[in-house]
């Protein structure tokens, strides 16, 4: 455990999550325990990213790491028809409204760097994709630390030719999507596998292993497997500070390790959740990732909203428990592993 992004107590990220899973309050509890909070900027327009990120420096600080989704450009507000197994499970639900979605467009990544610049965030993470060297250069230039999300040896190296700071080595076992460049990749790989081969490139970057990690495996992660970071999901999002309703708490609570698999049915890319009705009954998609991803956000925000969570997208890693912790107990519980 050598390297450092930041002058934290303790080397634990909070994953950033997006999709509207995070608070203000959850990552600037991270931050104010002495770890490194993650903000995600995929789904929020300009706008809402920024006030998110004002919010949470007003409660702590700004030793955060600002997540962004590398997609390709689209440039004009697009329609597309609704996929008819998409249709059908609303028309059964009495949910339907319409038969077309909208997908928006793009934030530029410069106008993400632009926040970087004035807010004085010290991190950016990338998934789904690289920024080009010259950008890392020219944040790194400008003190920014740039740390690119990996599921395979072939993107690490990918990733370390850009000249990134650090790599999130994301194991098959993690929450919610992978993180691959590739939307037909799927990682098979565990956390401790991929950790493995990528330290054994043998560069001096800063390495963060994510994916299925419990708290009492963080020490070992640091002080013998060479993560110099661990970082964790689902366990974050499953305390009180998230914005996960009691009803679905309840619902995750119920869960064990064989409730949860992997579908790409749903988004158009692997994601991996609880394997419910909506998970059965999507076998295709019909668009590539992010469409996909918008066709059925309706649906899905639809049925959460109702605790529907039958036909609710919900991401969770792999763990041995889905009982939640208090915040204030689940910081006890990792400073320990510290000791």
């Amino acid at each position: 455990m050598s390297n450092k992004l930041f002058a934290s107590n303790y080397n634990i990220i909070q994953a950033p999550m997006a999709g509207g899973i995070t608070s203000p309050e959850l990552v600037a509890g991270v931050i104010n325990a002495g770890m490194v909070g993650s903000i995600a900027s995929g789904y929020l327009s300009l706008s809402d990213c920024e006030q998110f990120i004002q919010r949470v420096i007003a409660l702590s600080s700004n030793r955060f790491i600002l997540n962004l989704f590398i997609e390709e450009p689209r440039h004009t507000l697009q329609r597309y028809k609704k996929p008819d197994s998409i249709i059908r499970i609303e028309q059964q639900l009495d949910i339907y409204e319409r038969d077309w979605f909208e997908v928006p467009t793009t934030i530029a990544i410069q106008d993400y760097l632009e926040l970087v610049n004035k807010y004085q965030i010290p991190a950016i993470s990338t998934t789904f994709g690289l920024l080009s060297q010259d950008t890392v250069k020219e944040l790194q230039l400008n003190g920014v630390k740039v740390i690119a999300s990996v599921t395979s040896l072939t993107e690490a190296q990918e990733a370390l030719d850009t000249g990134v700071d650090g790599l999130i080595i994301q194991g098959c076992a993690a929450g919610g999507h992978q993180a691959s460049f590739s939307d037909s990749y799927q990682n098979s790989l565990n956390t401790l596998e991929l950790l493995q081969q990528i330290r054994a490139l043998g560069n001096n970057k800063v390495l963060i292993a994510t994916g299925g990690i419990e708290v009492s495996d963080i020490h070992i992660y640091l002080n013998e497997y060479g993560a110099d970071y661990v970082q964790l999901g689902s366990l974050f999002m499953l305390s009180e500070l998230s914005t996960l309703n009691n009803s679905l708490r309840e619902f995750i609570a119920s869960k064990s390790p064989c409730d949860i698999s992997m579908s790409s049915a749903i988004t158009g890319k692997s994601v991996r959740g609880i394997n419910n009705q909506l998970m059965r009954e999507l076998d295709v998609a019909e668009y590539p990732f992010p469409i996909q991803h918008y066709a059925s956000s309706y649906l899905r925000a639809k049925t959460k909203s109702m605790g529907l969570f039958e036909y609710a997208g919900i991401w969770l890693g792999e763990h041995r428990s889905y009982q939640a912790l208090r915040f204030d107990d689940l910081i006890n519980d990792i400073k320990k592993q510290f000791k």
